[in-house]
């Protein structure tokens, strides 16, 4: 049976670009997820980089391989909220071609907001950045 508040906090981790400019949303810290692993963090960044201003980017292993697919999840934090716009735009449903296969992105926000909640996480449960 699936878990009613799972589908909670999907519906509430959605991106609505015509929220953030009204400025009914103010959030910073989201998750990207599809990242080839053999993407390098330096690639992540330029990436991001290009659509907005970044203050923090931590990359893990996705914690399963949906579809074998060997990706990763980031979690990222923009220094202004209004740069999710050109990310989102940009990035959702990104195709990036690497070695030979095809990833696409899914960008949403992070249950977990803030770069300090971020580093928090990170340190609670052993991660490295």
């Amino acid at each position: 049976m699936e878990n009613p508040l799972n589908k909670e906090i999907f519906r509430t981790n959605i991106i609505y670009p015509e929220k953030i400019i009204r400025n009914e949303d103010k959030r910073t810290s989201l998750e990207i997820k599809g990242i080839p692993k053999n993407m390098s963090k330096n690639e992540v960044r330029n990436l991001l980089e290009k659509y907005g201003n970044i203050n923090f980017l931590y990359i893990i292993n996705s914690p399963t391989n949906e579809n074998n697919n060997n990706t990763s999840i980031a979690f990222v934090n923009v220094i202004n909220f209004k740069s999710i716009i050109p990310l989102f735009m940009n990035l959702r449903n990104l195709k990036i071609e690497k070695c030979g296969k095809s990833y696409k992105l899914k960008i949403s926000y992070s249950s977990i907001q803030g770069k300090q909640n971020l580093k928090e996480f990170i340190k609670k449960y052993k991660f490295h950045y």
